[in-house]
């Protein structure tokens, strides 16, 4: 089983999905892993606690009163443009996500 379904299907240039959600390696055709998906969280996080991309800029804690510096340096970790800087696992950044909300 291919690992890309529609590999072959599609145009090579053809990008599926919103430019907004996608990790920097994704936009840049690189290799997709575990990673990139955190990355695709994290923005969508930002959003629902701000209500803009983080691409428009500002620390969290500057755009939302309910959420504090920790805020910022987990986001900072997640949406980070160097992978191994994010998060390595989705667990590690649900337990960090765990110890931020508790």
């Amino acid at each position: 089983m291919e690992s890309y379904p529609l590999k072959g299907i599609l145009p090579p240039n053809i990008v599926i999905g919103s430019g907004e959600y996608a990790a920097p390696e994704q936009l840049a055709k690189k290799k997709v892993v575990p990673q990139t998906d955190i990355y695709s969280v994290g923005v969508l996080l930002y959003k629902m606690l701000t209500g803009r991309f983080p691409r428009q800029g500002g620390k969290i804690s500057s755009l939302n009163p309910g959420c504090d510096q920790n805020w910022d340096r987990f986001l900072e970790k997640a949406l980070a443009p160097d992978l191994a800087k994010r998060f390595a696992s989705a667990q590690e950044m649900e337990e960090s996500l765990a110890e931020l909300i508790s």
